[in-house]
């Protein structure tokens, strides 16, 4: 391997590793079972070096793998066996660029450690500490002048003293008593070699240059209805210098520049809101932003006017929701320590990568917060040890993996095509051919079980935007018809996206659904509306005709037969004389004929197709009223709106209202007595409105239930049938009015 590294597999021996620069001779053989290291080591037959899988390894028992990646977080740096290990572990940690080398603040040991800057070599610092000081120590910080100041738990803050190569009580250096001294909790420094401090409820700001202090209160909400407790916090600095303390309480923000103390702690399911009011801790990125946790998911909130610009859960990639850590690195990526590894954020790729004991770490579980330190080295926390690493080295080398198709599933029946799935193109079903299952996979050598995916359909809209897809398989389950567009990518455990696939689905339109089919549809509709329209209309012509002929039929023969038998009824009653027995007789045969004649005048009238406008109806009723009323002597009043001749009414309508309306005169002008008499025919509203009054004797309405007469009967049959309203209304002495309303 890069020409320096040689394998030899041995039969008998194993496996062996050498190093022609050094000259360094290993065995490496791995153990028989891999989950227990003490097992026997099997023999080796066979070694093969590839380009990005690493060293594949035969055996007598199964086929070994070993690749960098997989040992690049294992912990390089174990703290010093000087009879203090007992459970050691890092809090803080600081690279200082004056002496080359890195200040480790644990808890436990000896409390502070020195590392130099190849990593090669550690130690604590030469001598005891002070009495009065303890082994737990949790902060670090430089100032403007390189000296290094530290915490002592329940002891406050200490500078170094390069002279004595110990720390100290910094009397005198910060103008504060050694009571406030003594109760500083946290510390940290600005980009210009400033200090921030924390004491009881204050924060106090140290300008080293000019040794000025200011003091800020922790300032709560009057809206704030939660416990006040700011214990276990954290503090940071952002980029204008300002300090951030992160509490179960919420966020306190000192502002220099503004003099104030902001908190903020609003939770709820607004975009703005917080996800708890617990903050446990945060890092600012290279964009200025925030980034937070209450110890289940992220948020990123903007530092200016504390809104949330986005969070990070699950679904979205975050490898798990239990986080205890957050730093970030000069790149602007984040850094987390999960519950199920080490988590990175790249905002370039906008994707989560996961490293775990497959990485080389100790356990999967990180419980302690995790470093960055200002030279861009990583450092996490191990038992009695750590790792420490450029950031740089753990960026993935691999080349982008390969995504295919693997499997495409219709109607749970395999796709037949002439292409293998991961050549297929596109798709095109029919209607009910709806029910689509697609598998897919990308080779990666290092982590194939760490590979994650993702999807989104174009067309649909419950899955537009990208979504995980843990199984590597999507199911589209009775797609309607139209077009879709499926799109995939697959992410490695190295952080690197696969090519997106870019799949098009297209499921077709039944076929009574399709334009042709409903063009020919509504042809053929317009054919049969027209076909009826024409039979209607054939059907129309022939019955004007009949009418017409059955019009003339009356007219000419019965009608000429009954003139002739009234005028030989008249000759008759003539010859016979006034003395005559046979002349009342023949009297009453002159007035039947009479009678029918003029019925069968009625009957013409209404049959003849000329007469069905409104207009020849009204004049009708009006020259029967007219013709009525001067051989009985009434004065008659007539109120008839003939001017609808472009209203056609049906042959049976106009014949009943002309009948209701010569019915009423008739009864107005035989049985009331009357001297006057009303008539108004007229149309109003798309309804005939007919009223006949007089002012006669009038009569009791109640006995018309026990009359004997049709008349009123009949009028009322007439009026009914067509849907309309009759009503009669009369008074003894008063007068009788007929009012009929007919809907056309």
């Amino acid at each position: 391997i890069n020409d320096s590294i040689i394998y030899a597999a041995c039969l008998n021996s194993g496996l062996y590793q050498l190093n022609s620069n050094t000259g360094a001779f290993k065995n490496i053989t791995p153990p028989r079972n891999p989950a227990d290291p003490t097992s026997l080591q099997p023999d080796i037959q066979k070694v093969s070096v590839t380009p990005d899988a690493g060293i594949f390894i035969g055996g007598n028992y199964y086929v070994y793998q070993q690749q960098p990646d997989y040992v690049r977080l294992k912990k390089n740096v174990i703290y010093p066996d000087d009879g203090h290990q007992l459970n050691i572990g890092l809090n803080s940690c600081l690279w200082d660029e004056k002496r080359q080398l890195y200040w480790l603040a644990a808890s436990d040991g000896k409390g502070i450690y020195l590392l130099d800057k190849e990593l090669k070599h550690i130690q604590s610092l030469p001598g005891k500490l002070p009495a009065e000081m303890n082994n737990y120590f949790f902060g670090l910080a430089a100032d403007a002048y390189n000296r290094i100041w530290t915490l002592n738990y329940n002891n406050g803050i200490y500078v170094f003293n390069d002279l004595q190569k110990q720390f100290e009580r910094p009397s005198g250096i910060i103008p504060l008593p050694d009571s406030i001294l003594k109760n500083i909790t946290r510390l940290k420094s600005t980009g210009d070699g400033n200090l921030w401090m924390l004491s009881g409820e204050n924060f106090i700001y140290w300008n080293v240059k000019t040794n000025k202090t200011e003091w800020y209160p922790v300032t709560w909400s009057k809206d704030y209805k939660g416990l006040h407790d700011i214990r276990g916090n954290e503090l940071a600095v952002d980029p204008d210098g300002n300090a951030w303390l992160f509490t179960k309480s919420g966020m306190f923000i000192c502002n220099r520049n503004e003099k104030k103390v902001d908190h903020v702690f609003k939770t709820g399911a607004g975009v703005n809101d917080l996800a708890s009011s617990i903050v446990l801790t945060g890092a600012f990125n290279k964009n200025n932003d925030l980034w937070i946790t209450s110890g289940n998911g992220l948020q990123v909130i903007n530092r200016k006017n504390y809104s949330v610009l986005s969070s990070h859960d699950v679904v979205g990639g975050l490898p798990s929701m239990l986080v205890r850590g957050i730093c970030t690195d000069s790149s602007g990526r984040v850094w987390a320590a999960l519950a199920s590894g080490l988590g990175l954020f790249d905002p370039k790729t906008k994707a989560w990568q996961l490293f775990n004991r497959l990485d080389g770490l100790e356990k999967d579980y990180l419980d302690n917060i995790i470093f960055i330190t200002s030279n861009n080295k990583i450092i996490i926390n191990q038992s009695n040890g750590f790792l420490i690493k450029d950031i740089n080295e753990l960026m993935p080398q691999s080349k982008p993996p390969l995504l295919h198709i693997t499997s495409i599933l219709v109607n749970h029946e395999p796709y037949t095509d002439s292409l293998l799935p991961e050549f297929i193109s596109n798709m095109e079903l029919p209607y009910d051919k709806n029910n689509i299952d697609i598998e897919f996979a990308a080779m990666d050598w290092v982590y194939p079980f760490k590979t994650n995916y993702r999807y989104r359909i174009e067309g649909l809209p419950s899955v537009s935007t990208w979504n995980p897809s843990p199984e590597a398989r999507i199911s589209l389950t009775a797609l309607p018809p139209g077009k879709f567009i499926l799109h995939l990518q697959a992410l490695t455990g190295n952080g690197i996206w696969s090519k997106e696939i870019i799949f098009p689905i297209t499921i077709r339109l039944p076929f009574w659904k399709t334009w042709w089919f409903i063009t020919a549809c509504i042809i053929l509709l317009v054919i049969f509306f027209y076909s009826l329209y024409r039979y209607r209309i054939n059907r129309f012509i022939e019955m004007q005709k009949i009418r017409n002929s059955i019009s003339r039929d009356l007219h000419d023969e019965i009608g000429a037969t009954l003139s002739s038998v009234n005028m030989l009824s008249a000759v008759a009653l003539k010859k016979a004389g006034a003395g005559n027995e046979a002349s009342p007789i023949i009297q009453q045969i002159k007035n039947s004929v009479q009678q029918a004649g003029e019925s069968m005048d009625d009957i013409v009238w209404s049959v003849n197709p000329a007469n069905d406008s409104a207009q020849d109806t009204f004049a009708r009723i009006r020259k029967y009223v007219t013709d009525l009323a001067e051989q009985n002597g009434i004065n008659c009043i007539i109120n008839i709106d003939e001017k609808n001749d472009a209203v056609r009414l049906p042959m049976e309508l106009r014949r009943d209202i002309y009948l209701v309306c010569k019915e009423a005169v008739n009864n107005a002008l035989k049985y009331s007595g009357c001297t006057e008499l009303s008539v108004s025919v007229y149309i109003h509203n798309n309804t005939i409105e007919i009223k006949v009054a007089d002012n006669g004797k009038g009569f009791d309405t109640k006995m018309l239930a026990h009359t004997q007469r049709n008349g009123i009967g009949n009028m009322k049959h007439r009026i009914s049938k067509h849907k309309g309203i009759f009503t009669i209304v009369s008074e003894k002495d008063k007068g009788t009015a007929v009012d009929c309303r007919v809907p056309l």
